[in-house]
C-alpha cells in the first residue's frame, strides 16, 4: 500500500505506513528503505543518507560482510562524495 501511495504522490500516507510497519521487526529493513525513499522525496536528502546508514548497518548485523553489502556502502559513500571510503568499500570485495 505504501508503495501506491508513492506512486501516486501521496508521501505523507506512505511515510505513515511505513513508520507503522517499523514497529515489527520483520519489516525493519523494508521500513527503513521506504522511509528513506519517503525522505528523498521530500528532498531531505540528509535524513534520507542518515536513514541509509541504519538499513546497511541493520543487513551488516543480519548478513556479515557480504560483497553486496561492501557495494551498497561505497554507493552510499560515493552519493556523499565520500570518495576515499567508497574506493575503500569496493576495494575490499576484490
Amino acid at each position: 500500500m505504501a508503495n501506491l501511495y508513492i506512486t501516486s504522490n501521496q508521501i505523507n500516507k506512505a511515510e505513515n505506513i511505513y513508520s507503522l510497519i517499523r514497529e515489527d521487526i520483520s519489516n525493519l529493513l523494508i521500513s527503513l528503505n521506504g522511509l528513506s525513499l519517503v525522505q528523498y522525496f521530500k528532498r531531505r536528502n540528509k535524513q534520507a543518507l542518515e536513514i541509509s546508514k541504519k538499513e546497511i548497518q541493520k543487513l551488516i548485523e543480519i548478513n556479515g560482510n557480504e560483497n553486496w553489502i561492501f557495494f551498497l556502502r561505497a554507493n552510499l559513500n560515493a552519493y556523499k562524495s565520500n570518495f576515499k571510503k567508497s574506493i575503500i568499500n569496493y576495494t575490499i570485495t576484490y
